[in-house]
């Protein structure tokens, strides 16, 4: 059996006991634990990403996906933003 095939089988495994999905699932809530922890120091936010975080919130205002900007601006600092 080759390297490959041995990873097939255990990915197999794995799916067909869930425990696969198990670990995606906890890896994906450590990302947001993580992600969302206020002690973590940010760098300070550039021009530039406040003009993009800016447009992005412009766009998502004009093609009207109101969830996703909600998404969006919780997930940025208001102050990352230019005020019109």
């Amino acid at each position: 059996m080759c390297r490959n095939s041995h990873y097939i089988v255990l990915k197999n495994n794995l799916e067909r006991t869930g425990a696969l999905n198990k670990i995606r699932s906890s890896m994906r809530a450590e990302i947001y634990r993580t992600l969302d922890d206020e002690t973590l120091e940010r760098p300070p936010v550039t021009g530039q990403q406040l003009i993009i975080n800016e447009m992005i919130r412009e766009y998502f205002e004009f093609i009207g996906y109101k969830h996703a900007l909600s998404v969006f601006m919780q997930g940025t600092n208001p102050s990352n933003f230019i005020l019109p």
